[in-house]
């Protein structure tokens, strides 16, 4: 392999969220450009996939390609799949979150790849993406969640542009479907919440932390990751407030969603008494112990079993069957709009990014004073 002006390049291992572990080299341009492409999967034993020499060659194959002029433009191999593998790996390299790269692998590996399978990159027009949204919403998938297929496949284009792979992006001129009806929230009437933690039994040995999990979880809109990712120091009981500092999410720790998810939420009266008498309970009960910590072991709670139990909790209090756990956290910004509490308020306390993702608490439950402001101004205007 002759020397190139910026290195001759190298390969490496990435290793997917499945397991899955392929070789990729990476070298760069005579202009500078950095390019990357995945060379093949990584051979086990006698299976099949490339060693390590035969990554290296595949490799130097690639740079005489590019030398000869034919590496220059769209890369007629690049399927969605490979594409996708490289842009996971890009992603990894960037440092995005675990969860965020998993639910791009999750999406590539559920959705785009078994619909594309081989067609070429470059053979994908504006009409293959709409068929795409259109096949999806007849499998009764929800307009947000085609919205989100799109936009992960947005992203790989502009990924496969940037490594010259693909001349345009066709996704950027393809329509995209309303997002209609998704802005209607379900949540648990503080009647149904006072049924499910009456069906709570407090002396199991899961009832107590349930119970716990649950009122918090109602009581100050965090996240089900949120909530795994509390611990002791981060409640203040004697200054009624609790500190979201980090989260909990397919496995480890990491920051909160989003920038504001690192927030302070006050503790009301009935949820300070619950936790005082929990952390007097539970064997987990230090400063850096979870709130919610297993209580077998210590660690997270699985993020499954929480829901689980939840939803049995709420079958037996005869709460529809549709129930979510991260319905709770709809309950506790639908009774805050309902009591005035104004929306900059409550996007601090729920850490949304932007305002518009809190307005839909606004009107959605009416609140009991808008008649009495509504009487009281025609009546201040009449004096």
């Amino acid at each position: 392999m002759t020397k190139r002006p910026y290195g001759s390049g190298s390969v490496y291992v990435y290793t997917a969220a499945n397991g899955r572990r392929s070789w990729y080299g990476r070298w760069r341009t005579p202009g500078g450009r950095q390019k990357k492409k995945r060379l093949g999967a990584v051979r086990h034993g006698r299976g099949p996939g490339l060693t390590r020499l035969q990554a290296e060659q595949e490799l130097g194959r690639l740079l005489l390609l590019a030398d000869d002029g034919d590496a220059g433009g769209p890369d007629v191999h690049a399927t969605i799949s490979d594409t996708g593998a490289d842009l996971l790996a890009h992603l990894a390299e960037i440092g995005r979150k675990r969860s965020t790269i998993s639910s791009y692998e999750s999406m590539l590996r559920v959705h785009l790849t078994p619909y594309f399978g081989s067609t070429l990159l470059r053979d994908i027009r504006r009409r293959d993406i709409e068929t795409f949204a259109r096949a999806k919403h007849r499998e009764g998938s929800s307009s947000k969640t085609i919205r989100n297929l799109l936009g992960v496949l947005h992203t790989l284009f502009q990924h496969a542009r940037r490594q010259d792979w693909v001349e345009t992006n066709p996704v950027s001129l393809a329509h995209r479907p309303r997002a209609r009806g998704e802005k209607d929230i379900r949540f648990l009437t503080l009647t149904e919440l006072d049924r499910v933690l009456a069906k709570i039994d407090a002396n199991s040995t899961y009832g107590a932390v349930d119970r716990a999990m649950v009122l918090t979880a109602a009581h100050t809109g965090l996240r089900k990751g949120e909530l795994c990712g509390l611990r002791w120091s981060d409640v203040d009981l004697a200054a009624r407030r609790l500190r979201v500092r980090r989260s909990f999410v397919r496995g480890e720790f990491d920051t909160p969603k989003s920038a504001r998810g690192s927030r302070s939420v006050p503790i009301s009266t009935p949820l300070a008494s619950a936790l005082e008498t929990w952390r007097k309970t539970t064997f987990y009960s230090e400063d850096d112990d979870l709130v919610f910590a297993h209580p077998l072991h210590g660690r997270p709670l699985p993020e499954a079993m929480i829901t689980r139990r939840f939803q049995a909790h709420a079958k037996l209090a005869r709460v529809r069957a549709d129930v979510r756990f991260h319905d709770l956290r709809h309950t506790f910004g639908t009774t805050m709009a309902a009591s005035g509490v104004p929306m900059r308020t409550l996007q601090e306390w729920m850490g949304h990014r932007d305002l518009q993702t809190t307005l839909i608490y606004a009107d959605y439950v009416e609140s009991p004073h808008e008649t009495a402001m509504v009487d009281q101004a025609f009546h201040d205007l009449q004096d």
